[in-house]
């Protein structure tokens, strides 16, 4: 009945909130992991107790009414440990950054209001930012972190507070034994990994692919997409046509309302009106659509709809009318993250698909920019980038990996797949929201960042530097034990890039294959790459980080010496010092002698994958 029998902690949710960080900052203190069960208060969460020895709950000292929990429960509770760490920092937020009239605020730190503001309470630090957020209150004391993944405006930060955080339980019977149960740190691989405790009683994926409303959608937008060509036209559009998108229109409107997303309402008909009276045989623009979509706040799920090519999709490609149900859930290695990598532009949004169209629930794209949708107006800044992290695994467990063995051989793969292979599905996902927070960061720091520059970087060759740059910074900076899954990432980001994207089936035409060859070929002339013909006979770690190095060096001076014009003419001929200019048209690139004779040795057909049975 010791505190290292504790797999599951009930606290104070919804997710964001700085219980719910404590609550994954005990777990890593004891070195284990354990399941975080958010409630709307912790009253709620106390009914959840049970008399099972793994079951706790975590309250904050500041809670108004923990005394009430204490003294009224004596007789059911025993208090196993008390704590001290910084929550997250408090701020005063509003939603365009003024000072507000109207507050909702925790009792707690209501005092943080300013004077004269009408409060209006809220369960938690997080609800009093999502009902900010709902436009109930012109603002709100909240933390950082919940009022950046809704978007909130901080209009005084008064940082981190040491807090205090209690773990009672129920009172055991003395006759009662707790099973031993080891539990390793996050980040074992998944032979090592005893099955821990049930995260969820129902599968959100499961229970969103069952609902007959979003299985209609499914349905008419997967025969809808069939008639469509690659600019999202349908030729020769008849009155079938214009009534399966009026249908489309219907269930499109019922599930909006049902996902809380009222401003999509009105874009979402508009521009379906639009391309009505356009003409079906014209292309989509569904411009209203995209700078309405926001992501779903953490914790929740939301809806998208709309004219979308899929990078890395299934086949045939194109501007197709698409939709997907996703959970935003960011993991608390990323709330880590935020304390040492401040990244207050952050626009990684970590998601789970729960539910698609084919063109997100086939194939391997696991990516959604604003960029991605059909639209008659270029992106100005990239308000999102939304990225589904749960079909990861899949795609690295059967493509990559197989391919890195056929790559470089048994026997070296061994050395490059132990941090990475056979991870747990959710171990995966955070991993991999990791690399996703670490890319981001640095797509916003050097000489020319993205934010400030994304016209320029939509460039072919600007964003090729661009995206290899950012992942060979990501992978130096894992190899800092400190970072939480780090050999993962560093492994992820390299087999991927190597060993999967040079493998695509439009090869010369994918951006990403673009990268994966680009990659190669710097480090083969850079000596960490060795070859016998079409044989990798060495891909040694300490050449591949110094190559890496260098690399980034150069693409930072390089961007420091030109703007506009002049630098994508330098990034182009940069790119092709690497990659052969394409002698086929349609084609970005032709691939060099050397990446052709190892492609050639280890090529084999890529299979498409469905994603419908996700783990996790």
């Amino acid at each position: 009945m010791a505190i290292e029998h504790i797999e599951v902690i009930h606290t104070l949710g919804p997710a964001g909130t700085n219980c719910e960080a404590a609550a994954h900052e005990w777990f890593r203190r004891q070195g284990r992991q354990g399941a975080v069960h958010l409630h709307p208060t912790l009253e709620v969460a106390v009914e959840s107790l049970k008399d099972d020895p793994r079951i706790a709950l975590l309250g904050c000292v500041a809670y108004p009414d923990l005394h009430t929990l204490v003294f009224s429960n004596l007789e059911r509770f025993q208090m196993l440990d008390i704590f001290v760490m910084p929550t997250f920092n408090m701020i005063l937020a509003s939603r365009t950054g003024e000072p507000p009239a109207t507050v909702a605020t925790h009792p707690a730190p209501q005092n943080l209001a300013p004077a004269g503001a009408q409060l209006s309470f809220a369960n938690s630090n997080a609800q009093a930012a999502l009902d900010c957020h709902l436009g109930k209150t012109e603002g709100c004391v909240t933390t950082a972190k919940a009022a950046r993944s809704l978007g909130l405006k901080t209009v005084r930060d008064f940082g981190p507070v040491a807090m205090g955080f209690t773990i009672p339980r129920h009172r055991m019977n003395a006759h009662r034994t707790a099973p031993a149960r080891a539990r390793p740190h996050r980040g074992a691989r998944q032979e090592n990994h005893p099955q821990g405790p049930t995260l969820a009683l129902l599968d959100p994926m499961k229970t969103t692919q069952q609902d007959k409303t979003v299985q209609s959608l499914e349905r008419q937008l997967n025969a809808f997409r069939q008639r469509q060509t690659f600019d999202g036209s349908i030729p020769d559009p008849t009155p079938q046509d214009i009534a399966a998108l009026g249908r489309i229109q219907a269930t499109g409107t019922l599930l909006h309302a049902r996902y809380g997303q009222a401003r999509m309402i009105g874009a979402w008909e508009q521009d379906i009106a639009a391309w009505l009276a356009a003409g079906l045989d014209t292309p989509p623009c569904f411009d209203r659509v995209r700078d309405a979509y926001q992501p779903p706040p953490n914790g929740l799920d939301g809806l998208f709809i709309g004219p979308v090519i899929t990078a890395n999709g299934p086949p045939p490609r194109g501007y197709h009318l698409e939709f997907f149900i996703a959970r935003r859930e960011d993991p608390p290695e990323v709330s880590d993250l935020e304390w040492t990598y401040p990244h207050p532009k952050n626009k990684c949004e970590s998601a789970r698909l729960l539910a698609a169209s084919a063109g997100f629930m086939e194939g391997n794209c696991i990516v959604f920019f604003p960029e991605n949708i059909r639209a008659r107006d270029k992106v100005s800044h990239q308000q999102y980038a939304l990225f589904f992290f749960n079909k990861f695994q899949k795609i690295y467990e059967e493509i990559t990996l197989r391919n890195t063995t056929t790559f470089i051989g048994a026997d070296l793969a061994e050395a490059w797949m132990g941090a990475s292979r056979g991870m747990a599905p959710e171990d995966c996902y955070r991993a991999r929201c990791v690399w996703g927070y670490l890319h981001d960061y640095y797509h916003h720091r050097g000489p020319m960042p993205l934010d400030t520059n994304l016209q320029l970087k939509l460039n072919w060759h600007a964003g090729l530097l661009e995206e290899i740059k950012v992942d060979s910074q990501v992978v130096l900076e894992c190899l800092d034990p400190r970072i939480a899954y780090g050999a993962s990432v560093i492994e992820f980001v390299l087999l991927e890039r190597l060993f999967r994207y040079p493998l695509q089936v439009d090869v010369c035409r994918n951006f990403d294959s673009g990268t994966g060859v680009f990659l190669f070929e710097w480090l083969a002339e850079h000596g960490a790459i060795a070859l016998d013909g079409g044989r990798i006979t060495a891909f040694g770690r300490e050449a591949i980080y110094g190559a890496l190095r260098s690399l980034v060096e150069t693409i930072e001076a390089l961007e420091r010496s030109a703007r506009g014009d002049d630098y994508k003419a330098l990034a182009r001929q940069f790119v092709y010092r690497y990659l052969r200019p394409p002698s086929q048209e349609g084609d970005r690139f032709d691939i060099p002698p050397r990446m052709r004779a190892v492609l050639d040795a280890a090529h084999r057909p890529e299979r498409e994958l469905q994603f419908a049975d996700l783990a996790y």
